[in-house]
């Protein structure tokens, strides 16, 4: 049977197809806008070779975006507008655009949240794994700051994560709330938020067993873990 395709969509080309490196690239064209049409320019002539050139173009963005917060706020936001004015919502067979179907949501398709709190303590210090060994306290800044030396970590990153470590007030995110898109990634933050006290909101695919490990990693952390349901969660359910 084919594969039924709904919700937010790519844009469909003037072939009729959904073409995310075309997607892609018009999307980063459009950010480069408020730099200036040289560079936007460039993008869009780059879309043929776009898997060879992209690195060269995303690192003049960057570049541009550094010129001040003011330009990197527009770059932003001059890529999130192209993505809101062009993609498409898909539900079923008929197709609006993404600011249509968010002005309109489906009330059969409500979502509801359900909160895990956890029961665990604070961390006394920052463990970082490595090797199957786990380092923390003077152990990992000694070993961070030969990461720094030896040129396999930045300098700036290798100051945070010294200081991280040598201050237990960092390490307490009670009362903060972050947002954690993709939260069943491997190398995402989700875990450390966790076990510093934090409110996690958690948005992933809806894989039952990833979702199960997340729940039981955050009722034994310090921090509190939202999730989205499709129907409410009943008293005796886990």
């Amino acid at each position: 049977m084919p594969k039924i395709t709904e919700g937010v969509q790519f844009p469909t080309g003037p072939e009729g197809k959904r073409s995310t490196l075309a997607t892609g690239v018009a999307v980063f064209a459009a950010a480069a806008a408020p730099a200036g049409e040289e560079l936007a320019g460039a993008i869009r002539k780059a879309r043929k070779t776009w898997r060879q050139e992209y690195p060269e173009m995303l690192t003049r963005l960057v570049e541009a975006q550094s010129y001040s917060a003011q330009r990197a706020i527009a770059i932003a936001e001059a890529g999130l507008a192209e993505i809101y004015s062009t993609f498409e919502f898909v539900r079923g067979g008929e197709v609006v655009g993404v600011e249509a179907a968010m002005a309109a949501p489906s009330a059969a398709r409500a979502l509801h949240t359900a909160t895990v709190a956890g029961s665990g303590a604070l961390p006394t210090s920052l463990s970082v794994p490595y090797f199957g060994d786990s380092l923390s306290d003077q152990v990992l800044v000694d070993q961070v700051n030969a990461w720094a030396d030896y040129g396999a970590l930045e300098p700036a990153g290798a100051a945070a994560l010294c200081a991280v470590a040598n201050s237990a007030e960092w390490r307490d995110l009670r009362g903060r709330t972050f947002v954690a898109l993709g939260a069943t990634a491997e190398l995402g933050p989700l875990a450390l938020l966790l076990q510093c006290g934090a409110t996690v909101v958690a948005v992933a695919r809806g894989k039952p067993a990833k979702w199960a490990e997340l729940v039981s990693m955050a009722r034994a952390s310090a921090g509190t873990l939202v999730v989205p349901l499709k129907r409410p969660a009943s008293s005796d359910e886990e």
